[in-house]
């Protein structure tokens, strides 16, 4: 792989890795998938979602790469060629770990072992499925040497995600932490001893705001910088129902059957439903900050997962995540070299209706919008004149 412009944002995307059928032993929800381990898998979910009200779009059907298995090392191979040929730079792995134990690792370990696809990669814990309250101090310290280990392990892959020569680690939800010094710590030391370089810890913002916290920096023994600390933070959207129920009746003009929002809220009391424009705007109304690194969805519905108690943006549009895209790289580009980065949720979070994986409606439409994203934001950094078309082919194709 060649070595990347330093001042060009690195697009990393969001890789969910349990789409292939995984026996687990109980029947009680996965936190990673939503999924339960009685049912055959998530794809088989995706197929059994129902439009809630006219105009809305489930199920949603993958195009391309079909209902694929990442158990298969071609659907990997063929998942990276498509990513890389549209300007996206790395996958971040959901990562489970919960007392030593693993789920829907398969991929994620067949990738680590065999080198292939070549293609960077880095790690994101999905830390609300760590069950410790069963567990001693004593044990508790032990599993975090013990994923630590495990975490050096990766690092040291020549793939591996570095920012500034540090490998690139995310903590999906910091507030969950136990004693956050103490697993930052462990994972610091394992580093160390391993020689991989001191990795940079990202903490995700999302959780801390909706809790009332401003920030990372004001959570005791997690503050951003601090000793012990992380590193930095991605700002993660917030998307608890909270946040879109006092919105739910929102009425906006959008190419989209759906008309009237008020008439949907009385039909689904418990689902929450906003425009997607007005919901972009809205999270883009808390930009990140100098420090903070960019998360743009790439749509949402989570329907799939949850029915009627789901939140749904409406009016899924590839051009307001491409204008999103765009301001969360020219953000990125005014950012510290180790923070120059702008992640993308999700690749293949089908379930949530955020992907970029090609689907019946849109096809490439938003590996398309990734491109152009990138074309653009080259150009106002170096001082020339973007046009929505220049080096891109439109709609379905591909990068000329």
């Amino acid at each position: 792989m060649s070595a990347p412009d330093p001042a060009r944002p690195r697009v990393v995307a969001l890789y969910l890795p349990h789409f292939y059928p995984e026996v687990w032993g109980s029947a009680a929800p996965t936190p990673i998938s939503g999924a339960t381990a009685a049912e055959p898998g998530a794809w088989q979910q995706l197929a059994k979602a129902q439009p809630l009200f006219p105009g809305h779009e489930q199920p949603r059907a993958p195009a391309d790469l079909g209902y694929c298995d990442l158990r298969v090392p071609e659907v990997r191979q063929a998942q990276t060629d498509l990513a890389r040929a549209y300007g996206i730079d790395a996958f971040c792995y959901l990562h489970d770990w919960s007392a030593g134990q693993r789920r829907f690792a398969r991929p994620f370990d067949e990738m680590l072992a065999s080198g292939e696809p070549d293609f960077p990669f880095c790690l994101c814990w999905v830390n609300e499925t760590r069950t410790l309250a069963d567990l001693s101090f004593a044990q508790a310290r032990a599993d975090d040497r013990a994923h630590a280990t495990f975490l050096a392990a990766a690092f040291a892959d020549p793939r591996y995600l570095r920012m500034g020569g540090r490998p690139v680690f995310v903590v999906r939800q910091p507030l969950e932490l136990a004693d956050p010094a103490g697993t930052l710590g462990a994972i610091r030391e394992a580093a160390a001893r391993r020689g991989v370089g001191d990795p940079l810890l990202l903490a995700a913002r999302g959780e801390a705001r909706h809790a009332g916290v401003a920030g990372i920096g004001d959570i005791a023994g997690i503050a951003a910088g601090s000793a012990g600390g992380f590193d930095g933070e991605l700002d993660w959207p917030q998307l608890e129902r909270e946040s879109v129920a006092p919105r739910i009746v929102e009425r906006e003009p959008a190419p989209s059957a759906l008309g009237n929002l008020v008439r949907v809220r009385r039909w689904l009391p418990h689902l929450a439903v906003e425009e997607e424009g007005a919901a972009r705007r809205r999270l883009l109304s808390r930009p990140a900050s100098g420090g903070q690194i960019p998360v743009v969805l790439a749509g949402w519905d989570d329907s799939p997962l949850r029915g009627r108690a789901g939140t749904v943006f409406t009016g899924r549009r590839p051009e307001l995540f491409e204008s999103d895209l765009l301001a969360a790289l020219r953000h990125a580009e005014s950012s510290p070299a180790s923070n120059r980065m702008v992640f993308v949720y999700a690749w293949n979070a089908w379930l949530q209706g955020a992907t970029l994986e090609p689907d019946r409606r849109f096809g490439r439409a938003y590996l398309t919008a990734i491109a152009r994203a990138r074309i653009q934001a080259t150009a106002f950094r170096e001082g020339g004149i973007a046009t929505s078309d220049r080096g891109v082919a439109s709609g379905r194709g591909r990068p000329q």
